[in-house]
């Protein structure tokens, strides 16, 4: 059974003298209690909260996702703040990595719901050859995204592995990929990064679609509106590919 660990916190300066009057004041019963209170507020104040999630993923390895996640929000809110900011996010690639062979792949839910946005989620139908493979945990998000073409996804109970900078989610898309010895397709460059630094293989969603292309799943329009569509999104796609 899991112990709660406990979190020891100093506050020094103006703070603890703060607390401390707080407390001999009668207001409060203990420095313990005051900090919770702040917590609480910290955590149920959406603005505040998600400017703590922007900064982390601008100033840290953090996944899109996982800060996502700890904003209590969607990709979409997180991707819209960081372009009000003026910020891109680091989604999608500068350099085509060109595929020789893929007949399977670990897709993760962010691949899925950039296409949904897109609404390019029927591409993956066309992707014949190639298996698909998914965490059963992620059944309801994956439902979601691909609505009709659900049955496309083979899904898998998973495991985790613990991930610096990633969510529990992406650890168990990562435990799968080294289970099953296949890529992980993702946009994502951070998490990617993460993937090779295990030894692990990744890959982007525009080397995917370009893969599509070149064994003729898809034809050269159809390739085309699809890296528009990501442009648009924002995704960072390579020159390569647009302009072949």
């Amino acid at each position: 059974m899991n112990k709660r660990r406990a979190i020891q916190v100093e506050i020094s300066g103006n703070l603890r003298e703060i607390i401390e009057a707080l407390v001999q004041a009668g207001l409060y019963e203990s420095a313990t209690e005051i900090v919770r209170e702040a917590l609480r507020h910290f955590f149920s104040n959406r603005e505040l909260f998600m400017n703590a999630a922007i900064n982390m993923y601008v100033n840290s390895k953090a996944t899109i996702h996982l800060v996502s996640k700890l904003a209590s929000s969607n990709i979409e809110d997180i991707i819209i703040n960081l372009i009000n900011r003026r910020l891109f996010p680091q989604l999608g690639s500068n350099r085509a990595n060109k595929i020789d062979t893929l007949d399977k792949a670990v897709i993760d839910v962010l691949t899925l719901s950039i296409l949904y946005s897109i609404k390019k989620t029927a591409i993956l139908k066309k992707s014949r050859g190639i298996d698909l493979y998914t965490c059963l945990s992620l059944r309801n998000e994956v439902s979601f995204y691909l609505m009709e073409y659900n049955n496309i996804i083979n899904f898998i109970e998973c495991d985790s592995i613990n991930l610096k900078g990633a969510s529990i989610q992406e650890g168990e898309l990562v435990w799968l990929s080294k289970k099953l010895n296949m890529p992980l397709l993702t946009p994502d460059m951070k998490l990617r990064e993460k993937v090779t630094e295990m030894g692990l293989k990744a890959i982007d969603i525009t080397d995917f679609i370009y893969y599509l292309y070149s064994r003729k799943n898809i034809d050269e329009n159809e390739a085309k509106s699809v890296f528009i569509a990501l442009r648009s999104y924002p995704i960072y796609v390579p020159e390569e590919y647009v302009n072949e």
